[in-house]
């Protein structure tokens, strides 16, 4: 998931990178890695932000044995009926 965030006209270079830098910085502790950003017209910039997924590997997932002999053993009776 993307997003975007516009800072609307802003002539100096210095504010300009201010604004920038704290917005990233709000955007990135809310969970948002920042991607690019892009110049529009009139002094304007374009932020992009990409949502951080939490992905978890097959390691973590725990197996419920019990669960699954359950589930086995119902079909294999299922099958022999």
């Amino acid at each position: 998931m993307y997003k975007t965030e516009v800072i609307k006209y802003v002539m100096g270079i210095n504010k300009r990178s201010k604004l920038m830098e704290a917005l990233i910085n709000k955007n990135e502790q809310e969970g948002w890695s920042f991607v690019n950003a892009v110049r529009s017209s009139w002094f304007g910039i374009i932020l992009t932000f990409k949502h951080q997924s939490i992905n978890r590997t097959v390691k973590d997932a725990k197996f419920d044995s019990e669960f699954f002999n359950a589930k086995i053993n119902h079909v294999v009776k299922n099958l022999k009926n």
